[in-house]
């Protein structure tokens, strides 16, 4: 492959594991929202039963913790299935971004080794012309010691 081709598939591979990465971050904000959610509705849910054994009518007298405990299952429950699938998605893009970053390092050691190989070309040609000059050099100066 030449090294542009090498370039451009390093771009690519490099956008794609960046893309995935900002995915996944986009997950893991919506799972830590989710989580302060439940946090949220467990302190209402303390600070309700607190203020019912202070309040002097207490809401089981007239059916309304029965109302606000079944309103804080389906709640619970609902966000609670919103975290399993938030995790899972969470899963797949973490899989996902483990295959995207797998690539691009694959590219890298490619791009790392052509240079290399580019690199150590140049060199040879380099070494090579310079034994060419170092060859003219002694032959132009036989030359010269020979007609003097």
């Amino acid at each position: 492959m030449k090294s542009d081709e090498l370039e451009s598939l390093r771009t690519i591979t490099e956008t794609a594991y960046r893309a995935d990465l900002a995915h996944l971050n986009r997950i893991a904000t919506e799972e830590a929202q989710i989580q302060m959610e439940i946090v949220a509705l467990i302190d209402d849910v303390a600070r309700a039963d607190g203020q019912e054994a202070l309040s002097s009518m207490p809401l089981r007298h007239i059916g309304g913790d029965i109302l606000w405990r079944g309103w804080v299952g389906r709640k619970r429950a609902q966000l609670n299935i919103r975290l399993a699938t938030t995790r899972a998605q969470k899963e797949q893009a973490l899989s996902s971004l483990k295959k995207s970053f797998g690539k691009m390092k694959v590219v890298e050691d490619l791009c790392d080794r052509e240079r290399i190989r580019i690199k150590r070309q140049e060199e040879q040609r380099q070494l090579q012309n310079d034994q060419e000059q170092m060859i003219i050099s002694a032959g132009i100066a036989k030359i010269k010691s020979n007609f003097c």
